[in-house]
């Protein structure tokens, strides 16, 4: 007992450690110049570690963010903001950092390779298209480019992190919504066919009823099985409708198909559509909270949007409390990321309707606003 106590202290330990810093890692903002959106990087306490002055702006990946500058130049910098690389001229995008490598898409061969993280070119360009990498292993495959648009034509498998292709899929797959791996899973969706294989290439899921699949989130998987199956007529067809369950890393369906959207699992908890309002549900499908909400999203950072039954807009924390409330006519856009929350307000001035964007943090203090940095008359 005495050991499973240590055991757990120690994991939540390490769930408020990875909280804490999550909510220390500058997050992206932006203000307006010349008529133009610039990037930049500011932290939960409103410190600027990057000004705005960048054409493009990624979040922050093990410590490192991509940038673009003005002239179309792709780098990143550090958390201090630092700019710790510098890419060739030749790159016209980039990744993010995971694992320790990076993709790059070369401009002249329109292929992909990857950097270390000292900008080293680890694996030379080679591919159409690849991931990022995880479990160490990362989605490659083939491309064409027609015009300004990249068709994806084919996935081909996973690479190591020498480059070697370990598990070769073909490219009778398509990579239409293929996943890199999570959970040693991988999950590759093809018109309406679902397969799951593991590290090996080893296939662990390939059922006729399953219609598609998302990515694999704290070991467990959304997906959407026809169900009455098999659907052999047009008229039992229309009977054979699509629920979303939740299936385990060996293939076992562990909460049933019963719902009509698909939710992910984040710190331990999934916020899923009931049907008659959104609940958090736990790996067994039980309602942890005991109660519906009106909308919810996924937590992040320790904390969930929520929208009560009465109308209110709530953070909450893991055991339903309130954190902070959202100001009257404000809405949310999203999870918090680095400790901030962007709030939106429509406003109307002269006739003229614009959008006030808002940085929070979790004690609803205003961190960052979206506005000009100077006003361009327009004809002058």
């Amino acid at each position: 007992m005495k050991r499973a106590i240590l055991i757990f202290q120690a994991f939540c330990g390490l769930t408020l450690w990875s909280v804490a810093q999550n909510c220390s890692t500058p997050v992206v903002v932006q203000q307006l110049k010349d008529n133009r959106w610039y990037n930049g990087y500011v932290k939960n306490d409103g410190t600027v570690v990057a000004d705005c002055i960048y054409y493009r702006a990624r979040p922050f990946s093990e410590g490192l963010a991509a940038i673009r500058d003005i002239n179309g130049i792709w780098g990143f910098i550090d958390t201090t903001g630092k700019q710790v690389i510098t890419m060739p001229r030749e790159v016209s995008e980039v990744g993010t950092f995971k694992e320790g490598l990076c993709w790059f898409r070369d401009r002249d061969q329109d292929l992909v390779g990857y950097i270390d993280r000292q900008g080293k070119v680890i694996l030379s360009p080679q591919w159409g298209f690849a991931q990022d990498f995880s479990d160490g292993l990362a989605a490659v495959g083939t491309a064409q480019t027609f015009g300004n648009m990249r068709n994806i034509t084919g996935l081909t498998g996973y690479i190591d992190h020498s480059g070697k292709l370990v598990i070769s899929i073909g490219e009778t797959h398509s990579n239409i919504g293929s996943e890199s791996f999570n959970s040693h899973r991988a999950v590759i969706n093809k018109f309406g066919e679902v397969t799951i294989i593991d590290q090996a290439g080893n296939t662990i899921v390939n059922r006729p009823e399953y219609e598609y699949a998302k990515a694999f989130s704290e070991g467990l998987c959304a997906v959407s099985v026809r169900t009455n199956w098999p659907c052999e007529n047009e008229e039992n067809s229309r009977e054979c409708l699509s629920k979303w369950g939740f299936i385990d890393t060996a293939g076992n369906m562990v909460i049933k198909p019963q719902y009509e959207e698909y939710g992910s699992f984040s710190e331990g908890v999934c916020a899923i559509n009931t049907g008659e309002g959104y609940a958090f549900i736990d790996q067994t499908g039980e309602n942890v909270m005991g109660r519906l909400f009106k909308k919810a999203k996924s937590f992040s950072d320790g904390v969930a949007y929520v929208e009560e039954m009465n109308g209110s807009k709530t953070f909450i924390d893991h055991s339903g409390k309130t954190v902070m409330t959202i100001p009257d006519g404000f809405t949310v856009e999203g999870s918090s990321s680095g400790g901030l929350i962007e709030i939106t307000k429509k406003e109307t001035s002269d006739g003229i309707a614009s959008n006030v964007d808002i940085m929070i943090n979790h004690k609803g203090e205003e961190v960052w606003k979206y506005e000009w940095l100077e006003w361009v008359g327009y004809g002058e």
